[in-house]
């Protein structure tokens, strides 16, 4: 099965490729909760944070292999 971002493959918009030699490219990013001071209560940066981690994953959500995702990460404090 291959993932659906590639059906305009088949209605002829992009180039014919071999879909199962395409590496994917998806961003990931981490989101760490802390105590400095800014505009968010703590128990908000957490709830957001452990929302963040539970979201759905893009190679998962465009139903991508694994082997054909490459995953470029990001850690960031709130």
């Amino acid at each position: 099965m291959y993932p659906k971002a590639c059906k305009s493959v088949a209605r002829g918009q992009i180039a014919p490729c071999n879909l199962a030699q395409v590496t994917y490219f998806t961003g990931h990013e981490t989101i760490i909760a802390t105590t400095r001071q800014s505009g968010m209560t703590r128990w908000r940066k957490a709830m957001f944070a452990m929302m963040s981690r539970n979201a759905q994953q893009p190679g998962t959500y465009f139903n991508i292999p694994c082997a054909q995702v490459l995953e470029i990460g990001v850690e960031f404090e709130i």
